[in-house]
């Protein structure tokens, strides 16, 4: 069973953050799209525990350097991206340092797992790196026109892997649909430009866009765009997982919930007020 952080949990790996802003299931999605203006999102302000130290949330703390950035939980190891050769590897109950993945390609944007392996975007050049987790190495590697800040995300679940596709500023963006054996483009599926990140799982290959403060959600086996579900201010790094779509609004500082069975935003609740800068 795969552990996620959906925000990084580990000390030492939130200072190498940078400052910008797969499960699977077979639920099925209800063609629907809103015209909810953005401004219109509710958020909640509840009144939140105090923070807690790290080692009194029960946590480690793991030594690393300021290159930490993206964590991945999976395989009884934590992944984390941009240490040593390319990501670093520390068991995952004890913290203890197991070496490093060589990634020659240069590892970014947030990991994911799925088909037996780990999976990390690359920026140097842009592509997508399949990783052995016994191992510890790179079984393969495909070549695509990533965004090249590395802020975004990559999802494994729903019978591929996939990954936002067409450079900078995605301006004629696409997700392209990867075969994790072959390492093949299978397909390409265009996406409002703008597109942020994309995580697959619950049914739906899902993606957030920064620019219209909204999150669409796509047939895996169609690619049309099935839903676009309006959240608060700037989304762009989230995960899918505990039966929802957890997203985080950067610039609201809120996290979002949507449900998947009938793409509706359940709401979303305000952490910080100045706003999150962070990755999941």
């Amino acid at each position: 069973m795969r552990v996620r952080f959906f925000l990084v949990l580990l000390a030492a790996v939130v200072a190498g953050c940078s400052d910008d802003g797969g499960g699977t299931g077979a639920s099925s999605a209800a063609t629907s799209t809103s015209s909810v203006p953005p401004s219109s999102v509710a958020l909640s302000e509840p009144k939140l525990p105090a923070i807690q130290s790290v080692a009194k949330a029960g946590g480690t703390t793991i030594k690393a350097s300021q290159e930490a950035d993206w964590t991945l939980v999976a395989h009884g190891r934590a992944w984390v991206s941009g240490l040593g050769k390319g990501v670093g590897v520390y068991d995952a109950r004890s913290g203890r340092p197991l070496g490093s993945v060589a990634v020659p390609q240069g590892p970014c944007a947030a990991t994911d797992e799925g088909f037996g392996a780990v999976w990390t975007a690359t920026c140097e050049p842009g592509g997508v790196s399949r990783i052995d987790p016994a191992k510890a190495s790179v079984t393969g590697h495909v070549a695509l026109p990533m965004t090249s800040d590395g802020e975004s995300s990559i999802g494994v679940g729903e019978g591929a892997v996939w990954a936002l596709i067409d450079g900078s500023g995605c301006r004629l963006c696409a997700v392209a649909r990867i075969d994790p054996k072959t390492l093949k483009i299978t397909n390409r599926y265009p996406v409002p430009g703008g597109a942020s990140a994309v995580r697959a799982g619950l049914g739906g290959i899902w993606v957030t866009n920064s620019q219209t403060d909204s999150v669409v959600r796509l047939d895996p086996s169609t690619g049309k765009i099935v839903a676009t579900i309006p959240v608060a201010s700037e989304p762009r790094f989230f995960d899918v997982g505990a039966g929802a779509v957890l997203v985080m609004a950067q610039r609201a500082g809120a996290l979002c919930r949507i449900d998947p069975a009938d793409n509706r935003l359940v709401g979303c609740t305000v952490i910080d007020p100045a706003g999150v800068e962070a990755a999941t």
